[in-house]
């Protein structure tokens, strides 16, 4: 069964949140990321979630 994800949500985690930045990279690499549509955050989640809402790679927001 495929499962398209539409939604991402992050929440915030100060200097934690550099943690995204692979969490985005396998969702690259699945072309998970091409299937989202929306993004939302809290804190540090709200920057990876608008950094990605940009058209940001994982290597970019590293």
């Amino acid at each position: 069964m495929t499962r398209n994800i539409e939604n991402l949500v992050f929440k915030g985690g100060g200097v934690l949140g550099i943690a995204y930045a692979g969490a985005i990279e396998i969702l690259e690499n699945e072309g998970i990321l091409t299937q989202v549509q929306r993004t939302a955050g809290t804190s540090a989640g709200a920057v990876a979630a608008a950094l990605i809402s940009l058209g940001y790679s994982s290597k970019e927001i590293i």
